[in-house]
């Protein structure tokens, strides 16, 4: 069972119930889509994030496709109109900001905090990618043909271990103020950090094996990385001080995908993972990785992601098990909710505010990759998964 993400420092009573777990609760219900964005030319999206003002505002959705020429493409979406911006280029079939030269099924998408700056992998060419990126506050008033990117660096992070095996990228993750790219390397079971000042890999730590997942955990002197190990069943807590694996942890079945609270003290429960083995999410201390429960979610979960109202998590499901795609909500009290959707769910899903106030703090919307229909975001009303 999952435990409830509280303050270990609380009554001894809450450390006692931590200790027995609880008996969780599954509420389902059907829900569909307030919205889709549509993309042309039979272009599947391969990434998907949000760029926020300091207040939780979003300034623009940016995400990466892919064409069936495997020709990709980085995109900005108006996360108001739902429209894309920039012009079509290079005759693609939508608009986008730039064509990226010679990159090879992309994987993942991070941005700087202040989304200047964005990054993406190759799987296939194991090669990093780097963009300049127009300003976030200013880009949806530029003229069309003013919305473009730059890329600015080519960087090798995983290597090709034969010569008939791809690099295998799986996924990045940013550690900005360390000025640290990481990279889940699945055909050599490593990460390679990059450091970014020097644009070369200045260290590779050897974790589970088929890293497919990669999250972060920095806080004051405490800083941690965490691969979700598909084919190790296990996840590995990587000391970012020294580039070493400090622990290393059963995690069920095929774990898939991992998250972490970034803002949260140690002391909280605020990690967590999912496996597709036996659809289920498991929660773990940040520090060490110790595990403090697991629940039973929707089928074949890919996608999880912090509920940005401190609320718990939300799973995305392609339900291609046993059909039941969807979402699954998990509370700060350890109660499940399924939503089910017609839709098949993807890995990547971002939450944009949809209040547009001073501060973001009431209404949001998850927006997810349909897998189904790979050139389709489906946009959920987060409040009616809640």
């Amino acid at each position: 069972m999952l435990s409830l993400p509280v303050r270990l420092s609380r009554s001894v009573g809450i450390l006692c119930l931590l200790l027995i777990g609880l008996v969780l609760t599954a509420v389902s219900k059907e829900v569909s889509p307030i919205a889709k964005i549509l993309l042309g030319g039979r272009s599947a999206f391969r990434a998907l994030t949000t760029c926020t003002d300091s207040l939780g505002n979003p300034l623009v959705v940016y995400g990466i496709t892919q064409r069936n020429n495997n020709r990709t493409f980085l995109h900005a979406i108006d996360p108001k109109s739902r429209t894309l911006l920039g012009a079509v280029i290079n005759r693609a079939a939508n608009p986008s900001l730039i064509e990226v030269q010679f990159l090879a099924d992309a994987i993942g998408l991070v941005l700087t905090s202040d989304c200047r700056t964005g990054y993406t992998v190759g799987y296939s060419d194991g090669n990093v990618y780097a963009f300049s990126l127009p300003d976030p506050a200013t880009i949806g008033t530029l003229p069309a043909a003013q919305v473009v990117a730059k890329q600015t660096a080519k960087i090798a992070a995983c290597k090709n271990p034969a010569e008939d095996v791809a690099p295998g990228a799986e996924d990045l993750a940013l550690w900005e103020a360390g000025q640290r790219l990481l990279v889940a390397c699945g055909s050599t079971n490593k990460v390679a950090v990059i450091d970014l000042t020097s644009g070369k890999v200045a260290a590779e730590v050897a974790v589970g094996a088929l890293p497919r997942a990669i999250a972060l955990y920095t806080n004051g002197a405490t800083n941690r990385a965490y691969t979700a190990n598909f084919e190790g069943g296990t996840i590995s807590v990587i000391d970012l001080n020294s580039n070493t694996v400090a622990a290393t942890r059963p995690a069920g079945s095929l774990p898939f995908n991992v998250v972490a609270n970034p803002t949260n003290p140690v002391s909280l429960l605020s990690a967590y993972y999912l496996s597709q083995g036996n659809n289920t999410v498991g929660s773990f201390i940040p520090d060490n990785g110790a595990p403090t429960g697991q629940v039973d979610v929707c089928d074949t979960p890919r996608g999880i992601v912090l509920d940005p109202q401190g609320q718990g998590v939300f799973v995305t499901c392609s339900g291609v098990g046993d059909g039941r795609s969807g979402i699954s909500r998990i509370a700060t009290n350890g109660t499940v909710s399924y939503s089910k959707t017609s839709q098949l769910l993807d890995r990547y899903a971002t939450f944009v505010c949809a209040s547009q106030n001073a501060k973001c703090d009431t209404t949001y919307q998850l927006w997810t990759i349909n897998i189904g229909f790979a050139g389709e975001i489906d946009v959920f009303d987060a409040n009616q998964l809640r």
